[in-house]
């Protein structure tokens, strides 16, 4: 039978769909092992993302920094 459930499934679940959000980093704020990054992303929005001090490092960003967020199923990327 044809549940709400299987109405939500998309079509193609192997099709990937990706979203650019560009904004800029507000603030990184270490707390212990969390890293919890703040990136304005519109007026009066921000997007807060935890991580921990390793990806920190990887991603080479920095306050005041223009990025741009690529997110694509369940990954993030960050660019410049």
């Amino acid at each position: 039978m044809g549940g709400p459930a299987n109405q939500m499934a998309p079509a193609n679940p192997a099709q990937k769909t990706r979203q650019e959000i560009h904004g800029t980093v507000q603030s990184i704020r270490h707390a212990g092992a969390v890293v919890e990054i703040t990136i304005q992303i519109a007026v009066s929005q921000e997007l807060v993302i935890s991580t921990n001090e390793s990806m920190l490092k990887l991603l080479e960003i920095e306050e005041s920094q223009p990025t741009t967020l690529s997110i694509q199923s369940s990954a993030i990327f960050f660019s410049k």
